[in-house]
């Protein structure tokens, strides 16, 4: 196993996000950018989505470079938190079919 995604509508907003991790040993070999695409791929041609969103944390702007290869464009700063708001950090959203 080298890591595992997700994805699923957002019935508020009509927008697909999505999210995947990766083994450290398997980052920079364009694993997350295949993964991306087939999962978006999947629920446009099934779904018929075409709007889809995802973001990152501030740092890892890798993750930024993948969602700008599979479309999407940055459109802002959000937050992420731990479930028990332990610890907070600025994200980076990112979308596409607006």
């Amino acid at each position: 196993m080298i890591g595992s995604g997700d994805i699923g509508i957002d019935r508020k907003t009509e927008y697909w996000g999505f999210g995947y991790n990766l083994r450290y040993d398997c980052w920079g070999k364009g694993y997350a950018t295949e993964a991306v695409k087939a999962m978006t791929a999947y629920v446009r041609d099934h779904f018929g989505a075409a709007h889809f969103a995802s973001s990152h944390a501030e740092p890892n702007l890798a993750s930024g470079h993948v969602m700008e290869k599979c479309g999407l464009k940055f459109v802002g700063y959000g937050e992420f938190q731990k479930l028990d708001g332990s610890c907070k950090m600025k994200s980076m959203v990112y979308k596409r079919g607006e």
